[in-house]
């Protein structure tokens, strides 16, 4: 058994069993797909890769008590207008005996996770910002920024928590100030 550590010592436990027991009751299509559980764990939720197309996203605690919410309403509308893919929602689960929370089924995003150094204030205007640019939400394929993940404190404000990310490898290992610009220009178009 698969079970995720425990990082609050107020989160539930969720090991692979329970992800089965969701699946098998809520999405039996997939339930004998291959699950492994994801390294490095997330700090908000538990994340196992289903197959190789799918995640499965629980919360570890304090999770949504409402259908939808913020990245399963917003992700599908931003993936197409963004310059690096994003782990799209493709359904949702719902609060059970075992586990009291909604919870998702997201497009599998390849990558690997890039460190991050230092990033250095915004003195820019407001913008649509991801809120959680943890060097473990960036995925890399081939050398280069593939995706990003986990959306689920994207806001409009200071993106200075997120506004840094590697530089090409054709301009060695620096960091560059990331404009925001393209995303909040494309929600903005969204919301007209």
């Amino acid at each position: 058994m698969n079970v995720v550590p425990k990082m609050h010592s107020d989160e539930l436990e969720i090991d692979d069993a329970l992800v089965r027991d969701l699946l098998g009751e809520q999405f039996p299509e997939w339930v004998d797909l291959p699950l492994r559980r994801i390294e490095p764990m997330g700090t908000v939720n538990a994340i196992f890769r289903l197959g190789d197309e799918l995640s499965v996203r629980l919360a570890r605690r304090e999770g949504p008590t409402q259908p939808g919410g913020k990245e399963f309403d917003w992700l599908p509308r931003l993936a197409p207008l963004l310059p690096v893919e994003i782990p799209v929602p493709v359904a949702q689960g719902r609060p059970t005996g075992n586990y009291p929370w909604f919870w998702e089924i997201h497009r599998w995003v390849e990558g690997e996770t890039v460190p991050v150094e230092e990033m250095p204030p915004w003195d820019g205007p407001p913008v649509w910002h991801h809120g959680d640019l943890d060097a473990r939400n960036w995925l890399v394929r081939d050398g280069h920024i593939s995706g990003v993940i986990d959306w689920g404190s994207m806001g409009v404000g200071d993106p200075a928590c997120d506004a840094m990310m590697p530089a090409p490898a054709s301009s060695s290992n620096t960091l560059r100030p990331m404009s925001g610009v393209t995303v909040n220009v494309a929600v903005r178009r969204i919301a007209s």
